[in-house]
């Protein structure tokens, strides 16, 4: 993998995988090649799932894709899914979980007093 990567131009981004690009950018954020980190991040700003960018971002401090990420989330119709909980820190999922509740249910007011 990381061979064929080496061997063809990166520039380009040919057709390598999530998969590829992670490894990339793994290696080019433990070796500290930032032009190289730069380049895994702009592929993979086009071929991740927001799953995928939040989990990358959070491991590797790609801050600037994190909210985008959770809004992705929050904007969606569907549930969270179980494998994105289980991959997704606690913070997350909870900050996740707040925001569809307050989009989708309007605050009427203070709960009745019975409930203080």
């Amino acid at each position: 993998m990381l061979t064929s990567l080496c061997s063809s131009n990166l520039d380009k981004g040919d057709d390598h995988t999530v998969e590829e690009w992670t490894a990339v950018l793994r290696l080019s954020t433990r070796w500290r090649f930032d032009s190289i980190r730069s380049l895994s991040i702009r592929q993979l700003d086009d071929l991740a799932t927001p799953l995928e960018r939040l989990t990358l971002a959070r491991s590797h401090g790609i801050d600037h894709w994190i909210n985008p990420a959770l809004a992705e989330f929050c904007a969606r119709d569907e549930p969270l899914r179980l494998e994105e909980i289980q991959e997704m820190i606690h913070g997350d999922v909870a900050l996740v979980t707040e925001v569809r509740h307050m989009i989708r249910e309007p605050h009427v007011g203070p709960p009745p007093s019975t409930f203080l």
